[in-house]
């Protein structure tokens, strides 16, 4: 009976670049200047793959304390689209063999401390839709070079007062400055505390407090004198655009075609002589 002395790694490269290795093997491995852990944690599913264009897929689960993917990191989104590489390595000869397939981490599920991960193929990105949709609401980005808008103009740098919770927090030093809902659909981005680095949408701001509810709670605690930057909301409707950003010259929606109203509405018969 032959055997072999091979083994399948994964290694995921985060958004904010840090690396991780894991392996199905027993014992830890270095492969090209990776080193990838074992645990019984981590278990891969069998990697599909076809010689078409249609989407390569397989999924990889474990605990998190085990693999050392930490949930908080999972709930800031760091792992959200990560890069992944399957690989077929030889811990023997401390080898890569083959890299059996590379994508992104796709949907993240956590359930009693355990995660599973979806991966999808590059030719993931073959199945999206490209092109513009008709809408009544702009299209662009707020910032990008298709909006033109300098964002610096209309951001603000903070210091937290407090915090209820990890999705609030209130700035007493902006009190009076704006309106209420100035900020509703900006992003507000943390500059120290535990929070560092990570942005949150803004869902409402209140101007007579300084209070800002974000659309989904940070992983970690918001604390007194944390700082942060946020800077002004759009939604993308015209009158804002005129009103908000003086910017209707970039608006990119199409506000003037008809809309469902129109298209179902009754056709009414004229007679001839207009009666």
């Amino acid at each position: 009976m032959s055997l072999t002395t091979y083994t399948s790694c994964i290694k995921i490269t985060r958004n904010d670049g840090a690396v991780l290795g894991l392996t199905e093997l027993d014992a830890d491995v270095t492969i090209g200047g990776q080193l990838y852990q074992a645990s019984s944690g981590y278990d891969p599913t069998t990697l599909s793959s076809t010689s078409s264009l249609s989407v390569n897929n397989a999924e990889t689960s474990g605990a998190l304390t085990i693999t050392g993917i930490d949930r908080d990191d999972l709930i800031a989104g760091l792992y959200d689209h990560a890069v992944v590489e399957f690989i077929l390595a030889d811990y023997v000869a401390l080898t890569n063999i083959k890299t059996l397939g590379t994508g992104n981490l796709g949907e993240v599920t956590l359930i009693d401390g355990m995660y599973k991960a979806e991966y999808r193929s590059l030719s993931q990105y073959l199945q999206q839709t490209i092109g513009r949709k008709y809408t009544a609401e702009c299209d662009a980005t707020l910032g990008d070079t298709r909006c033109g808008i300098n964002l610096a103009t209309f951001t603000y740098s903070g210091t937290v007062t407090s915090s209820a919770s990890n999705s609030s927090l209130i700035d007493t030093a902006l009190i009076g400055t704006q309106v209420d809902g100035y900020y509703d659909y900006g992003l507000v981005t943390f500059t120290s505390g535990l929070n560092n680095g990570l942005t949150q949408e803004v869902k409402t701001y209140v101007d007579s407090t300084g209070a800002f509810t974000l659309l989904l709670p940070l992983p970690y605690t918001i604390s007194a004198s944390d700082t942060f930057t946020v800077y002004a909301g759009c939604n993308k409707a015209k009158q804002t655009c005129i009103d908000k950003f003086n910017n209707v010259v970039r608006f990119r929606g199409f506000d003037m075609i008809p809309g469902q109203d129109k298209i179902l509405k009754f056709g009414v018969s004229i007679a001839p002589n207009g009666i």
